[in-house]
């Protein structure tokens, strides 16, 4: 989690609205250390020790698949920015949030993106919330419907360093 947010935050602070994101968000635009994030191929050997592999520290995730990318002017503040609603309903839905879906005429690219990857991130680790709580609130603010008070990617990263650094100095 802390890659992909660390990610998303890096390209939103360039400006870049991940249209990938707009289209499929998805475990398979998900890499790890140059693979993919989810298995294809089930009998090619490589299965048992990647799944070995993002167990480790070594592990390091990273978001891919930039081709229908946008790059906005920079200078203005990313809560501001919007673009035609019907950016928003290319491709694969499955973790699209719900922002477009009321007959709006624009939206904002910056928070589509922090609600596709809550989404994408509830659906993978809604089971963990009872172990980790603070997955909840993040969850809740990455995903809220008031897109007012949802979390910018900076604001969600923000928040999850808060948290797993809480954890180092509880221990």
């Amino acid at each position: 989690m802390t890659d992909l947010l660390r990610g998303l935050m890096f390209l939103h602070e360039q400006r870049i609205a991940t249209v990938w994101t707009l289209q499929d968000i998805a475990e398979t635009n998900v890499m790890v250390n140059y693979f993919s994030a989810i298995p294809f191929c089930k009998d090619d050997g490589l299965g048992p020790l990647l799944a070995k592999h993002r167990t480790s520290s070594k592990a390091r995730y990273c978001l891919f698949d930039y081709n229908l990318s946008i790059q906005y002017s920079l200078g203005m503040p990313i809560e501001n920015y919007r673009s035609p609603s019907t950016e928003a309903l290319r491709g694969w839905d499955g973790y699209h949030p719900r922002d477009v879906y009321q007959g709006e005429f624009e939206y904002n690219p910056f928070a589509f993106d922090v609600g596709c990857l809550g989404n994408l991130f509830m659906f993978r680790f809604a089971d963990a919330i009872p172990t980790i709580n603070m997955l909840a609130p993040l969850f809740d603010r990455m995903t809220t419907h008031v897109i007012s008070q949802r979390f910018t990617a900076a604001q969600a990263y923000a928040f999850w360093i808060e948290f797993v650094r809480s954890l180092s100095d509880e221990s």
